[in-house]
């Protein structure tokens, strides 16, 4: 649709949650402001979707609640092939650039 989800995780998170956060924050967000996504020009215009971003932020804080655990055994999907990077690693390749 047009814009990236990136999300930054504690290593120990499980993946298949950070996924599943993703896609709820792409369905919200498109849901919600799908036509005008497109103009958000800079970070300040995003807090008109705030309130979206820290609604699903507290959904997937605690991984040990029944909607998560559900969410973890659920299969289905290839989540092992998600790109990661060390956040060190990233940082770093920003400053040579």
């Amino acid at each position: 649709d047009g814009v990236c989800y990136m999300a930054l995780f504690d290593a120990y998170y499980p993946r298949k949650l950070a996924f599943h956060y993703l896609e709820d924050l792409h369905r919200d967000c498109h849901n919600s402001y799908g036509p005008v996504m497109h103009t958000i020009a800079n970070p300040h215009a995003l807090s008109r979707i705030e309130f979206i971003i820290n609604g699903i932020r507290k959904l997937y804080l605690d991984t040990r609640t029944q909607a998560n655990l559900a969410k973890l055994k659920a299969g289905g999907g290839q989540i092992q092939e998600i790109p990661t990077q060390d956040i060190s690693d990233f940082l770093f390749s920003q400053k040579e650039s």
